[in-house]
């Protein structure tokens, strides 16, 4: 799986996508949406899909 960092790291390059949130939302929030973007992940690797 892609650690923390590494999706920390992706987020920060990120320009805003289709739900309008800046990357600075991901970010001062990942405590709160840590889990929900690492699930996210992990389908996306396991089933090729989001």
């Amino acid at each position: 799986p892609i650690s923390d960092e590494e999706l920390i790291w992706a987020i920060k390059g990120a320009a805003p996508g289709p739900d309008g949130f800046p990357n600075k939302f991901y970010i001062q929030n990942w405590d709160i949406v840590k889990d929900d973007i690492q699930s996210y992940n992990m389908d996306f690797f396991a089933y090729g899909r989001l």
